[in-house]
């Protein structure tokens, strides 16, 4: 059973007036769209490389701190407690293996 239809076939100038106007329209989204996905896309790629940046700081400073301010006054302190006949254990440099 077939059902009949009132169209032919024929489009009328208004449903291509209607056409070309939702055209315009999805147009206008897509730019709409492309502009918001840059936003994000750049968000994104900020915030990737400030948090390598945080995460590098945050394994990288207590390295740091070791190396330029903790090792040099233990050292110190050590010189001056072997003035006196003290020892200080010791704590291992960069380079140099543990005492066994």
């Amino acid at each position: 059973m077939e059902i009949e239809s009132d169209k032919t076939g024929e489009v009328t100038r208004e449903e291509v007036n209607e056409l070309e106007d939702l055209v315009i329209q999805n147009q206008a989204l897509l730019a709409e769209n492309n502009k918001l996905l840059k936003k994000i896309h750049r968000s994104n790629t900020w915030a990737f490389w400030l948090r390598i940046l945080w995460i590098g700081i945050l394994l990288g400073l207590p390295f740091l701190l070791y190396y330029y301010i903790i090792a040099p006054y233990y050292q110190s302190l050590d010189s001056a407690f072997q003035f006196f006949g003290v020892e200080l254990p010791t704590i291992p440099t960069w380079g140099t293996a543990p005492a066994e």
